[in-house]
C-alpha cells in the first residue's frame, strides 16, 4: 500500500509492506478476475487487438457495472485487477488464431509465427494431431511464465508501488515523446504525427465527456477487417448469412448489449433524481 501527500514541490511517499489481498478486497477482485479473464482471452483471440484494449475494455466493464463507479480511478480493487487480468489473459487467448488459424494475434504471436514457419512448421488445425507437443509445451510455458511473474512482482511490488505516487504531470513529457518517436519511426512518414493528434484530440473530447474510448479504438481497429469479411459472407451464403445462428447469438448479444446500457443509464438517472 502507497500512501503519498504533496508539501509544496516535494514528493512525500510512505510505504507499507502490503502486498496480499484483505478478505474484504479478494471478495471484491475474485468476479473482476473472471470478468478480466473472459474479456483478454476473447481480445486475444480476435486478431488486431492487444493488452491495452483489453485492459480498457476491462476496466470499462467493471466501472459501469460497478455500485460505486465514482471510486475507479482513485485505486479501486476491481478496476485494477480486472485491467491487469485482462491484459494478461489475452496471450492465452492469441495463442488460438495463431497456432490453429495461421494469424497472429499480436505482435508477439507474429515473431512466434514467423519462427514456426522458418522452422517448416505449418499452423493450423493439424497443430492438434501432427505438433500437440509443441501445443501443450506454449501452453505450459505461459503457465510457467506467468508463475515467475508473479513472484517477482510480489517481491518488488513496494517499489515499484512508489510509481503510482508520481505526479502525472512528470510522465507525461516522457510518454508524448516515446508515443511520437515510436509513430515516426513505423513507416517513416511525418504524416502519423498529425495523426496521432487528431486521435488524442479525440481521445480528449471522449475522456471530458465521459464516453468510452475502448469500443472507438476497436472499431478503428477491426472496421475494415469486419466490413471486408461481412461482404465475403454475404457473398458466400446471401441474406441467409444473418439467420445462421450463429450470427443470430452475435446480433442478440449486440441488442442485449445495447439495451442493457440504455436501462442502466435510465436506472441511474431516476437514482440521481431521487436523491436530489
Amino acid at each position: 500500500m502507497v500512501e503519498g501527500t504533496l508539501d509544496g514541490t516535494m514528493h512525500i511517499v510512505r510505504v507499507k509492506g502490503k502486498v496480499w489481498f484483505t478478505r474484504e478486497e479478494w471478495r471484491l477482485a475474485f468476479p473482476a478476475i473472471l470478468r478480466g479473464w473472459g474479456i483478454g482471452f476473447f481480445c486475444g483471440a480476435a486478431p488486431g487487438l492487444g493488452g491495452t484494449i483489453s485492459a480498457m475494455l476491462s476496466y470499462v466493464t467493471e466501472k459501469r457495472i460497478s455500485r460505486h463507479p465514482e471510486r475507479f480511478g482513485k485505486g479501486e480493487v476491481a478496476g485494477v485487477i480486472g485491467a491487469e487480468t485482462g491484459s494478461c489473459a489475452k496471450e492465452a487467448g492469441s495463442l488460438l488464431p495463431t497456432l490453429f488459424f495461421g494469424v497472429p494475434g499480436s505482435s508477439g504471436m507474429a515473431i512466434m509465427l514467423g519462427a514456426f514457419l522458418m522452422l517448416g512448421i505449418q499452423p493450423g488445425p493439424t497443430m492438434l494431431t501432427e505438433h500437440v507437443n509443441i501445443v501443450w509445451s506454449l501452453i505450459w510455458a505461459l503457465v510457467i511464465a506467468n508463475i515467475f511473474a508473479v513472484i517477482m512482482l510480489i517481491a518488488a511490488g513496494p517499489w515499484i508501488g512508489k510509481l503510482g505516487t508520481m505526479k502525472a504531470s512528470f510522465l507525461i513529457p516522457y510518454v508524448l515523446v516515446f508515443a511520437l518517436l515510436g509513430c515516426y519511426l513505423y513507416g517513416g512518414i511525418w504524416q502519423n504525427l498529425i495523426l496521432v493528434m487528431v486521435m488524442g484530440s479525440l481521445g480528449y473530447l471522449f475522456k471530458r465527456h465521459d464516453w468510452p474510448r475502448a469500443p472507438f479504438i476497436i472499431g478503428v481497429i477491426l472496421g475494415k477487417i469486419a466490413e471486408d469479411s461481412l461482404q465475403k459472407a454475404i457473398g458466400l451464403f446471401g441474406a441467409s448469412f444473418f439467420w445462421r445462428p450463429i450470427s443470430l447469438i452475435l446480433i442478440a448479444m449486440i441488442l442485449a448489449s445495447v439495451a442493457f446500457y440504455f436501462w442502466r443509464s435510465r436506472h441511474s438517472s431516476k437514482t440521481v433524481a431521487s436523491h436530489a
